[in-house]
């Protein structure tokens, strides 16, 4: 009888597992839910390397991570901290609080499959030059306001945001200088963090659009954007809240 219970709650365990896995794959984006490997490769290899160690362009990089480092006020403090996690949320003040995933899951979605391929793409390129963020390279130094995993170069948060602002720009065409305005923002927030070198957040950002232009060119990608748009369109008016 004990045998049975055992053997009854490993199946347990075991749906368990299986509905927690299935709902973690529904909830993340696809990486190659548009580029092909091949294309992920080349948006990868087009990341020249980062500047040398005591390098002019290096030395130019911390002397200007030092700079704000001491100018930097109490807006830009507060700026970096909100944006200290990435995410597709960053960009809800452009895009609009009115959409959730709720009434427009398609456009949730493609946001979380822009998402995925930029991790993909942009974690590649960093584990291939694993560049020191400023305060680890230069401790005492350089501080940060806040600690974070990996390598520095090129940005992720500069990627994801560029490559974002070009998705959404076909999405939302009359918000697209909003969106880069945004974007821009969100990058800078991490050189007032201390946690990314001007250099990390400019190729960040090249990288980051290239990807979204390469993601914009494909079949698959503008079907997906032809059902969101139909979502959007027969999304009911927002009425705001009566005095």
């Amino acid at each position: 009888m004990n045998a049975n219970y055992r053997i009854l709650g490993w199946g347990i365990c075991v749906v368990l597992v299986c509905s927690i896995a299935f709902a973690q794959m529904k909830e993340e984006g696809d990486p190659n839910r548009w580029l092909t490997q091949a294309q992920e490769q080349k948006l990868i290899d087009s990341v020249p390397p980062p500047p040398a160690p005591e390098s002019a362009e290096d030395q130019a990089d911390r002397a200007q991570v030092m700079h704000i480092q001491k100018t930097r006020t109490d807006e830009m403090i507060r700026e970096a901290t909100r944006d200290k996690h990435f995410s597709y949320l960053l960009f809800q003040s452009v895009y609009g609080n009115d959409l959730t995933p709720e009434n427009s899951p398609k456009f949730y979605q493609l946001l979380k499959n822009v998402t995925a391929t930029t991790g993909f793409v942009n974690e590649t390129a960093k584990n291939k030059y694993k560049r020191p963020r400023p305060y680890q390279g230069h401790p005492g130094v350089v501080e940060a306001l806040f600690p974070v995993n990996g390598s520095g170069y090129p940005s992720g948060h500069a990627m994801g945001s560029f490559t974002l602002a070009t998705v959404l720009s076909a999405v939302f065409p009359d918000k697209k200088q909003a969106l880069f305005d945004r974007a821009a923002q969100i990058a800078q927030s991490r050189v007032n963090a201390g946690v990314h070198y001007p250099s990390d957040i400019k190729e960040g950002g090249i990288l980051g659009q290239a990807t979204g232009e390469a993601i914009l060119a494909t079949p698959a990608f503008q079907s997906d954007l032809a059902a969101v748009h139909a979502e959007l369109k027969n999304l009911p008016p927002v009425h705001p809240p009566a005095n």
